[in-house]
């Protein structure tokens, strides 16, 4: 999560965002020659037109870069920034840590390479600036069209500003999507993904993955006669990405059921989703939601979003405070 990286016993530093113009125009230099380096060695470049094109920036980076957002409106409700989050297309994966590779304790565009560290979905890079410090980038591969992220990489990495004027982290609006995927959770008889044994569980029949979409977890087969769901294979799963599509699933809609512009743009955030969520769901699904998101951010498994435990968590019971309360749970 943002700012929280620690290479060579460095750690990344906050940035301020008061020095706005001056970040933007140092950061958009360092793309520029990352791009252009990648364009030297193989004959296209990471982003198209990278100084004046802000799709390409995801999580509060987005805010940076936007500059419709006022800057005192963006010291009021986000005065610092833990990363910088960047795009790229997944299939450039490894040539991008190839050029990381060649301009490792190199300065580039007055940014020294420090180190970085390469995870499933991303390329996490920790760079020294004489004027910012330590700065964490996050070069994040998802889904392009040539050279541009379609829509379901903007959906999934997607942070609204509406959310952070309450204090919401763009992270709760995935976890909140996943949450929904549980509303209809119930004890379920099925077979195995080898269709060898019956199982019981609780589960849900969905399940959804920030850079994969959503996917349903069974199958219906005939066994011994009758009807039965049977488990799949997570690598057999096929992933929906349309977010109409979602929408139905998630809220029980028909297939051909159309969803407004107005309706779409409130999914893309953690406040419009639960606005969806109280005009979609009965009480009963209320209460999976928030049960199954509560889990998700403080259960067994949830991911720790800062180093200080006393602000990470601040920050989750901002976010489970305000689906309560919407919820009037």
């Amino acid at each position: 999560m943002g700012g929280n990286v620690i290479i060579d016993s460095i750690p990344a530093d906050k940035i301020k965002v008061e020095d706005r113009e001056s970040i933007m125009y140092h950061l958009r230099s360092l793309f520029w020659c990352i791009s252009n380096q990648h364009n030297n060695l193989y004959s296209f470049p990471l982003w198209d037109h990278i100084l004046d094109n802000d799709i390409y920036y995801s999580g509060s980076t987005k805010y940076l870069f936007d500059t419709s957002i006022p800057l005192s409106e963006l010291l009021k409700y986000k005065p610092t920034i833990g990363d910088i989050d960047i795009k790229v297309d997944k299939n450039n994966r490894r040539s991008l840590s190839f050029v990381l590779n060649k301009n490792l304790h190199n300065v580039l565009s007055g940014f020294y390479l420090i180190g970085y560290k390469e995870s499933v979905d991303q390329i996490i890079t920790l760079w020294h600036n004489e004027l910012f410090g330590n700065i964490q980038i996050d070069f994040e591969f998802v889904d392009f069209i040539e050279l541009y992220p379609t829509i379901w990489s903007t959906f999934s990495k997607n942070s609204e500003w509406r959310d952070t004027e309450i204090g919401i982290k763009a992270v709760f609006h995935k976890l909140l999507l996943r949450a929904v995927t549980g509303k209809n959770i119930d004890e379920l008889i099925f077979l195995n993904e080898s269709g060898k044994k019956i199982k019981k569980e609780i589960s849900s029949l969905y399940a959804f993955s920030v850079n994969k979409g959503l996917r349903y977890k069974f199958k219906t087969v005939e066994y011994e006669g009758k009807s039965i769901l049977q488990k799949l294979y997570v690598k057999d799963s096929k992933y929906i990405r349309n977010i109409n599509k979602i929408l139905n699933i998630l809220f029980d809609k028909p297939e051909h059921n159309y969803w407004n512009e107005d309706q779409i743009k409130l999914s893309y955030s953690f406040s419009g989703l639960i606005e969806l969520i109280i005009k979609n769901c009965d009480r009963f699904e209320h209460i999976n939601i928030y049960n199954s998101f509560l889990y998700s951010v403080i259960g067994d498994n949830a991911q720790q979003l800062c180093r200080d435990k006393d602000e990470d968590i601040r920050i989750k019971q901002v976010a489970i405070n305000y689906l309560k309360t919407k919820l009037y749970i």
